[in-house]
């Protein structure tokens, strides 16, 4: 992983960033500071534009207005290929897995957003945090269960060897031991690794199991916002529940 950025600084950020569809203004001057090395949860109810969020910042969906940096350098305009490469990966909503592709084919497709010229995936690495992805190596995608799909599609993203990794509702549809699977994996990757984590996520108490900082969503724009220390649980759930 190559960012540049140390402990405490900043290495992602988000700078009054407006997004519409159409006509529709859907973010509304976000501002995120996401620190190197941080599990950063981004959280609201359906609909408050979360994930239309992490698409800008992946560069799927323009800026009208705002700017966004990555490692103090202005990416606000760059192509989604260009983002990848430069450290941004992430697991979509859905997980987007090729079900008909392999396993290893999947994770292949991983190693086109490195800049090392690897050409292998890193194994050592990858089925030891997914070992079940060993063992079902020459499977097709669409025949895993969607606890193991979820499984490759995390596992795909680290292949590209990101300083920056987005997951999309990791959560949603899997079983609750899968939930726990991925809870120890993501905090070994910030215990062991550089790895800044980005948490969409609507399931408190996985994300509060994890997360150093918080970012309260409501009606697209950023409502509260803190570490897990300042703040209550009762401040998290309100901006939750309908």
């Amino acid at each position: 992983m190559s960012a540049t950025a140390t402990p405490n600084q900043t290495l992602l950020s988000v700078e009054d960033l407006d997004v519409y569809y159409g006509e529709s203004r859907i973010l509304r001057e976000v501002k995120l500071d996401i620190t190197h090395g941080s599990i950063i949860a981004v959280m609201g109810r359906n609909g408050v534009g979360k994930t239309t969020l992490m698409k800008a910042i992946m560069g799927l969906l323009p800026a009208r207005k705002g700017q966004i940096h990555l490692n103090s350098e202005e990416i606000t305009q760059w192509t989604p290929d260009l983002r990848a490469r430069a450290g941004i990966g992430i697991v979509p909503q859905g997980r987007e897995i090729f079900s008909k592709l392999s396993v290893l084919e999947n994770l292949q497709i991983g190693l086109e957003a490195r800049t090392d010229g690897l050409k292998t995936i890193p194994e050592d690495l990858i089925y030891s945090l997914f070992p079940v992805l060993s063992d079902m190596k020459h499977r097709a995608g669409g025949n895993l269960s969607g606890g193991q799909q979820q499984q490759l599609a995390i596992a795909r993203a680290l292949v590209g060897d990101p300083d920056v990794l987005i997951l999309d509702e990791p959560t949603e549809g899997i079983q609750p031991s899968i939930i726990l699977e991925i809870e120890k994996i993501l905090l070994h990757l910030k215990d062991e690794s550089d790895l800044t984590i980005i948490l969409v996520e609507q399931y408190f108490d996985f994300a509060r199991q994890i997360a150093d900082y918080f970012y309260l969503m409501d009606r697209g724009s950023i409502a509260l916002h803190g570490t897990a220390d300042e703040l209550s649980d009762e401040s998290i759930k309100q901006y939750l529940t309908f």
